[in-house]
């Protein structure tokens, strides 16, 4: 028995310029996984309004509600703070 396996890249990905940015997101995230968002938003962020607006995030929503992209796209801000 034989498998053949085609592997295609993907055609939209996420650019960041550091994983351990991302790691570092998760972790604030998921470290109280039941909480909702509100705190570790404001723990990563001094302007928390503008990212809730710009990503239009819910502060009553847990990590396991938020999606993927809006785990890059709080990461890419993150980064820009960070420069």
């Amino acid at each position: 028995e034989s498998t053949l396996l085609k592997f295609t890249p993907k055609k939209k990905y996420f650019e960041i310029k550091n994983s351990k940015n991302l790691e570092t997101i998760t972790r604030i995230f998921f470290n109280q996984r039941r909480k909702k968002i509100k705190k570790p938003i404001n723990f990563l962020f001094k302007n928390k309004l503008d990212i809730l607006k710009k990503l239009s995030l819910d502060l009553n929503l847990r990590p396991q509600n938020i999606s993927p992209d809006i785990f890059y796209e709080l990461t890419r801000e993150y980064e820009n703070l960070r420069c």
